[in-house]
């Protein structure tokens, strides 16, 4: 599941994004768990994250490119 999320992040051009993955012991993660047991990414734009979404098309609709 982590490997479409990669690819959904990697398919938009965006110079100053910056992706941070691994385990929620990295304090940046500490409360961006999984949801339901599955992979979530949180979109976060101006100190501020949208809803956390479980789906790479949802990914893309948050990166403004779905």
């Amino acid at each position: 599941e982590v490997a479409a999320f990669r690819q959904a992040i990697w398919s938009r051009y965006a110079p100053n994004k910056v992706v941070a993955g691994g385990e929620p012991v990295v304090p940046l993660l500490a409360d961006r768990l999984l949801i339901d047991g599955r992979p979530a990414a949180y979109v976060c734009h101006n100190f501020a994250c949208e809803l956390p979404v479980t789906e790479p098309a949802a990914l893309l609709e948050q990166l403004g490119g779905g």
